[in-house]
């Protein structure tokens, strides 16, 4: 007398081999996921190496001439004379530093007088003066032979950024914290017109 299966229970021998595919599927889903790199590991690859940096400095044009030091604080910005003989450096510890291309690029002059760290220093056009901005709210003016303070434009309410000769060298612009752009003149200093908006 033969035994009708039932159709309610499954084969012993199908299950098992269902769960070992199971397992496989899971187990090559779980390498693969290993494998594909992050989007951070991705970002190291394409950053150089320490072994490569000396292959990338023999394929790029520029060299080094002369290195600066001697700064105490954090460079923020330099400015070359127009005759291109001399750089000025404005730095965080309040100074500005002025380098004698002429003496194989020593530093000539250290102007003091800010207060708070310098942001930017420029040149006037005929290599005369020197403009610079400060966290301490002022433009100031100075000699660029002497090195003493001309002039102090007064008049921002915050941090003075960036500073800027007219072509000329009769105006100067500079932008603040505060929103504005001034324009002072040049020989007297006074602000001569205020851009805001």
């Amino acid at each position: 007398m033969s035994t009708r299966p039932n159709p309610r229970k499954k084969p012993k021998g199908n299950s098992r081999q269902q769960r070992k595919k199971a397992q496989r599927a899971l187990a090559k889903a779980g390498a693969r996921q290993k494998q594909k790199p992050s989007p951070l590991a991705a970002q190291k690859t394409l950053m150089p190496s320490s072994e490569y940096l000396p292959q990338m400095k023999t394929c790029w044009p520029w060299a080094e001439e002369q290195f600066l030091g001697g700064h105490s604080g954090l460079v923020n910005s330099v400015s070359w004379s127009p005759d291109g003989t001399r750089l000025a450096s404005c730095l965080e510890d309040n100074t500005i530093r002025i380098w004698d291309g002429t003496t194989g690029w020593k530093e000539e002059q250290r102007l003091t007088g800010h207060s708070h760290p310098v942001y930017s220093v420029v040149w006037s056009p005929d290599g005369t003066r020197l403009a610079s901005a400060s966290s301490d709210q002022t433009v100031r003016i100075w000699n660029g032979i002497s090195g003493k303070e001309e002039q102090r434009l007064e008049g921002h309410l915050h941090t003075v950024n960036s500073v800027s000769w007219s072509p000329d060298g009769t105006r100067l612009a500079s932008a603040s914290n505060d929103r504005t752009v001034r324009i002072w003149n040049g020989s007297t200093g006074k602000e001569e017109q205020r851009l805001e908006g």
